[in-house]
């Protein structure tokens, strides 16, 4: 018994054609005109509609502790929004304590999406401090099938790690001949520095959030893991990249011909920070890290779509509650409020709407 979709216009990365489909055990078995119907196939119709292979969503937080609470979202209910919007694989990240060693790590977040999943999975592995053990636990999170490390030039104090750590972390991926270090690009220094001061001057607002992490910041962030892979001959993924500040960066280190990759938001495309001055306290519904920007960063971002310099569009989902996890610090305290926002079920609609048929890309 087989699936057979029929009538539709298929969409490749190449070419837009309309055929039919047999689907057996969730494989592609036949695309072709006037596929067979045999006794007991399902047939759906599909006649005036596109049809796309399934979104692989490179960058989501489900059932993540952080900043004191936990993204609202687990495997389960986050996969079903995931696959009503069209995406079909996601990547999360495992983000193990410190207390906790990575491959331990690992078995917790394989045990969070067992059983709860609707969709395929993978991991990155987040790396958050250096010692011999981390050293050798890498090797085996490779063996173990997951590629790519990240690691955050933010949160001071918490996930953050140091220069001397990542230069660390990107020699050990170099050495294993194929990882690739991800990097969320901030300076947590600085933003530490920029928070201690704007609530020492009593603002403490959600568009203080923004002030506290200006595109510079990015910026800087982009520029240091750009180096320290340069000094290592390595490749780096810069993710949610929201600024035309920091893609100035990656455009210049192409051009010398290093190997930088990099990651936007739909939220970076399409939200501006105006959003952080709503009435009361409403700003906090979008607080998260890198920021929203001024507008005139999305045209930047979607100009490096086009140009080839911004190569996966993924969501960073991780929601929480406006009441009773956003607020869960105060509103008088912007750098209390969990940081992330939801989008795994619209990445692909809204990517689509405002991307293709506003005719910013094809």
């Amino acid at each position: 018994m087989a699936l057979i979709i029929q009538n539709g216009e298929i969409v490749t990365s190449k070419e837009r054609y309309v055929a039919d489909i047999r689907v057996e055990g969730e494989q592609i078995a036949q695309i072709g005109q006037h596929v067979a119907v045999e006794s007991g196939d399902t047939v759906i119709n599909a006649g005036g509609k596109y049809i796309f292979p399934g979104g692989i969503d490179a960058h989501t937080h489900l059932d993540l502790p952080f900043m004191g609470t936990t993204a609202k979202d687990d495997f389960a209910t986050g996969t079903i929004a995931a696959v009503a919007g069209g995406t079909t694989c996601i990547i999360d990240f495992v983000i193990p304590d410190k207390s906790v060693p990575m491959m331990d790590g690992f078995a917790q977040w394989m045990a969070k999406a067992e059983g709860k999943s609707v969709i395929d999975y993978g991991f990155h592995l987040a790396v958050t401090w250096w010692d011999k053990s981390v050293q050798r636990e890498l090797g085996l999170a490779y063996n173990a099938g997951m590629t790519s490390f990240k690691t955050f030039l933010a949160y001071k104090g918490a996930i953050g790690i140091e220069d001397s750590e990542l230069y660390q972390i990107m020699g050990t991926a170099k050495e294993l001949g194929g990882a690739m270090v991800t990097v969320h690009a901030e300076n947590a220094e600085i933003v530490w520095q920029l928070q201690q001061k704007l609530l020492a001057e009593g603002k403490t607002q959600p568009i203080d959030h923004a002030h506290s992490r200006p595109p510079i910041v990015e910026a800087e962030g982009t520029h240091r893991a750009i180096t320290m892979a340069a000094i290592h001959d390595a490749p780096v993924f810069i993710v949610h990249m929201s600024t035309a500040d920091a893609l100035e960066k990656v455009r210049d280190a192409r051009f010398r011909g290093q190997h930088v990759y990099v990651e936007t938001c739909p939220q970076y495309l399409l939200l501006d920070e105006s959003l952080y001055r709503r009435p009361n306290w409403e700003g906090a519904k979008w607080v998260m890290s890198p920021p929203l920007r001024e507008k005139y960063h999305q045209t930047a971002l979607w100009n490096g779509i086009r140009a080839g310099l911004v190569h996966t569009i993924a969501t960073d989902h991780c929601p929480f509650d406006f009441h009773g996890q956003k607020d869960m610090g105060g509103t008088n305290n912007f750098a209390k409020i969990p940081n992330g926002i939801p989008g795994i079920g619209d990445r692909m609609q809204l990517m689509y709407t405002y991307g293709v048929t506003e005719g910013r890309i094809d």
